[in-house]
């Protein structure tokens, strides 16, 4: 086979614990959006749909040229696909914080903000080592696009007085071709010179296998394990400022009522939150340096069962784990197939995972 982009492997994936419907509701007057820090949404209702850490996660493979042919004693691949893995990950009490602003301690640990973006190229093979036993290996070199990360290892955030006194330890991280900007006192102010370039260079391996249960008494049943994505990512020439060492104190913010404001936006109101947000974290210069990154790793394990009665369908159970920290995911899934041609398939599924149902 021969693939092409627009023609080959196209897949993006969203998922999340929030969503949109959680965060915007109708104005009082029926004029526009207000965000949840209006007062006219209810706190108890509101934080009721808030978790610990509530994610939201989005990633998109494109596959840009990919050709496969039977060669070696088994079946070949080569690929250059284009990965984009953005997440963000927001802990309750940073909800709690913009929503009541009524004193006492907050914790914003394992705020995070991330984007991977890199292109892999691929050679795959594949070996039938036995009537029952298929293995396959997967080499990839890794080009890095663009690289950005901010995350917030420890903030505590506690009322002093009218004011907030903030400790806190984390960093913001680019690798896009330009620097951070400081102003006179030392503080991050912006970035310049951003272009597009290969920001990095990694390696990464993924290994599968497929056994075929026949022979054991269990006929059509055929069981699959895989762990894809065992390697890592060195970023170039990372740009990297950090929090004070020091506590130190955040006047709060001029309005906290987001689209309730007589004559104003909600757009405005989210440009002001986000002057308010460069004010609360104040971050100073860390240099430039490489970095480097192990892979998120994912593994699958998978029993697909062929009908006795009609080869061309099949009922299929796959989990999933992916090894992540801060955005980890866990599903079971099982599927129903039905192929009636080679070039034809129709599949029902149904998912369950850490981050919800779906089918």
């Amino acid at each position: 086979y021969i693939s092409f982009p627009l023609l080959g492997s196209t897949n993006l994936n969203t998922s999340g614990a929030l969503g949109l419907s959680d965060l915007l509701y109708e104005s009082p007057d029926g004029n526009g959006l207000v965000t949840f820090m209006h007062p006219s949404v209810s706190a108890d209702n509101f934080m009721e749909r808030v978790e610990a850490g509530n994610r939201l996660a989005l990633e998109l493979d494109l596959n840009v040229f990919s050709v496969g042919f039977f060669a070696l004693g088994g079946y070949n691949t080569f690929d250059v696909a284009l990965h984009s893995n953005t997440g963000l990950n927001v802990p309750y009490d940073v909800f709690s914080f913009l929503k009541a602003m009524d004193g006492g301690t907050y914790n914003f640990a394992n705020l995070n903000i991330a984007s991977r973006n890199y292109i892999d190229i691929a050679l795959g093979h594949s070996h039938k080592l036995s009537e029952d036993f298929t293995f396959g290996v997967r080499l990839k070199a890794l080009l890095g696009v663009a690289y950005a990360n901010f995350l917030v290892d420890r903030m505590n955030v506690e009322m002093n007085g009218e004011r907030w006194m903030i400790d806190a330890n984390g960093y913001v991280a680019t690798a896009l071709g330009g620097r951070f900007t400081y102003a006179q006192d030392g503080m991050l102010n912006g970035y310049d010179g951003a272009k597009f370039g290969i920001r990095g260079f990694g390696l990464g391996v993924d290994l599968g296998f497929e056994y075929d249960l026949t022979n054991i008494g269990t006929e059509g049943l055929v069981m699959s394990v895989s762990i894809t994505d065992l390697g890592f990512m060195r970023w170039k020439d990372v740009s990297t400022a950090g929090f004070s060492p020091e506590p130190y104190l955040f006047e709060g913010f001029d309005d906290i009522a987001l689209g309730g404001a007589e004559g104003t936006t909600i757009e405005e109101h989210m440009e002001a939150l986000g002057n308010d947000l460069g004010e609360m974290f104040v971050l100073g210069d860390k240099g430039v340096a490489d970095k480097d990154e192990v892979l998120s790793s994912t593994l699958h394990i998978g029993l697909e069962y062929r009908m006795p009665f009609y080869d061309k369908m099949s009922a299929a159970l796959l989990f999933t784990n992916r090894f992540n920290k801060l955005y980890p995911c866990h599903q079971l899934s099982l599927m129903f197939n039905f192929s009636p041609l080679k070039w034809l398939n129709f599949a029902i599924s149904g998912t369950n995972s850490n981050l919800g149902m779906g089918l």
